[in-house]
């Protein structure tokens, strides 16, 4: 698993009722964010073998994956199965699970996602800072490193949840 975490490695995993593939496929995600530099810019990096492995990303895609799917276990009445899907090519990925009824649960599904890998990154730049507090040269280049992608992805969840298909453009949607 560690593999397919850090360097986007073809498996599938079981951990509990959910069931994790990464896949070296594409599923087309990546063009939903839009004709901006700033989408350019993202879409260039999220195709980089090198800046994908450097920033976690494949870490980041499966824990905001996770969050929906344990929101989605945790709000559920009866047991549920989930499955998410890491497309290692596009550096994306996909919660398939039961949404519930009730639009608050929805809503609380949709965010848990976003939510997670935010959490996520700031725990990645704090452990950044310690290193970069260490000072010596090894220390150095991996806390700019943690820091500089953990804010990366901040950034990142911030734009594609606002975009069309994002989690958070499809919360205002389902609350309009």
């Amino acid at each position: 698993m560690i593999g397919s975490l850090l360097f986007g490695l073809d498996g599938v995993y079981k951990i509990r009722n959910i069931t994790i593939s990464y896949e070296s496929g594409d599923n087309g995600y990546i063009d939903i964010l839009g004709n901006s530099l700033f989408a350019k810019a993202g879409q260039a990096l999220l195709m980089n073998k090198v800046a994908v492995i450097l920033s976690l990303g494949y870490l980041h895609i499966t824990i905001h994956e996770l969050g929906h799917a344990i929101a989605a276990q945790a709000l559920a009445n009866r047991t549920i199965s989930s499955d998410i899907t890491v497309f290692t090519k596009t550096c994306t990925g996909v919660f398939r699970g039961s949404f519930s009824d009730a639009k608050w649960k929805e809503v609380a599904i949709l965010i848990a996602g976003p939510l997670a890998d935010v959490l996520f990154s700031i725990i990645q730049c704090t452990l950044g800072a310690i290193c970069l507090s260490a000072g010596f040269v090894g220390s150095t280049c991996l806390g700019s490193i943690l820091v500089i992608s953990g804010a990366a992805w901040i950034l990142g969840e911030c734009f594609y949840a606002t975009c069309p298909g994002g989690d958070i453009r499809r919360v205002v949607n389902l609350l309009a």
